[in-house]
């Protein structure tokens, strides 16, 4: 468990095969599947930029939770049209480096409220039901995307505003969610954030943690 695990960033060339698959849905008759310089190039543009940030993001990950990563080493795999996902941690090319650093933070965040020092999804610990915890919280009406992406925001917040004091990936942020065509689940938990104090969303997602620490004793 650390504070600041190593964070492995790696052009994902295994998945080709289903990119390919991919490309021929978003692309029909016409390809649009770049080659494998190009992708360890951007890869290795993507290496940078997150090294720029990385120390300054994760301290303060673990400063606005409390809480410790589970892995020491974090994997983020990098492959062509896979919509990006914590588990497992996969990112597309989409995005120039410096969104990516933001893309990565919010998987990031994701992997932190779930794999932690206090409790492991992964290891299969069923005494816990981190979604009954947070309808309990944040209330009822919410689908599941939302909820689970609640928490997340509220933490990206702080971690733009308090940390990075960078308002416009905030709010850069915000309007990305408007724009996603397939889900409102991101631009919901922005909204609720927004009509809400993120300071206090944060404290009462740590004293949930903290009460679950307790009860593992």
């Amino acid at each position: 468990m650390t504070n600041k695990p190593e964070i492995r960033i790696n052009y994902a060339y295994l998945l080709t095969g289903v990119s390919e698959i991919l490309d021929r849905h978003y692309n029909p008759g016409k390809s649009k599947l770049a080659s494998f310089e190009q992708c360890e190039e951007w890869t290795e543009d993507y290496r940078k930029e997150w090294e720029k940030y990385q120390s300054k993001i994760l301290s303060a990950l673990h400063d606005i939770l409390g809480l410790k990563f589970y892995r020491d080493v974090i994997d983020v795999s990098l492959a062509q049209y896979f919509i990006p996902q914590s588990e497992p941690l996969i990112i597309h090319f989409r995005n120039e480096p410096d969104l990516f650093v933001d893309v990565l933070s919010h998987e990031l965040i994701h992997i932190l409220l779930t794999d932690n020092d206090v409790f492991q999804l992964n290891n299969h610990d069923r005494r816990v039901d981190l979604i009954k915890i947070w309808k309990e919280m944040f209330g009822n009406n919410f689908d599941f995307g939302t909820l689970v992406h609640i928490p997340v925001h509220a933490v990206l917040k702080s971690l733009y505003i308090d940390y990075l004091h960078d308002e416009s990936r905030y709010l850069r942020d915000i309007e990305k969610a408007k724009e996603l065509k397939n889900t409102k689940n991101y631009a919901d938990a922005w909204e609720y954030v927004e009509k809400n104090d993120y300071k206090q969303i944060i404290e009462e997602l740590k004293t949930s943690y903290s009460h679950l620490k307790t009860s593992f004793i």
